[in-house]
């Protein structure tokens, strides 16, 4: 599954590639994470939503065991919600981890 970055506004960020290849939309834009010397930082760019997918992966993978690869990225494909953009930039809409994890 390819994630693609979208920003806070929805619309597709300007810092992750986006094409009919991509699956799943998630926000990069602004995120707060650990930076140097123990600060927080605020970043932005594919490497951002590449980790939610990754940790949303291993969440539902976590709770659910007996799920191959393929079932967890189904899940995670049909319960994103659709937005602006589903089906030009995306195919599957934004990931909705409550709705996967409920699925």
């Amino acid at each position: 599954m390819y994630a693609a970055g979208i920003i806070h506004e929805l619309y597709p960020s300007d810092l992750t590639a986006i094409g009919k290849w991509s699956q799943t939309a998630i926000i990069d834009s602004d995120i707060v994470t650990a930076g140097l010397q123990g600060q927080l930082a605020r970043v932005s760019g594919s490497s951002m939503s590449s980790a939610a997918l990754a940790g949303a992966a291993s969440l539902i993978w976590s709770t659910n065991p007996e799920m191959g690869a393929k079932e967890v990225m189904e899940r995670i494909a049909y319960s994103s919600q659709e937005i602006a953009g589903t089906g030009e930039y995306w195919s599957n809409g934004m990931m909705d981890l409550e709705k996967a994890l409920n699925y």
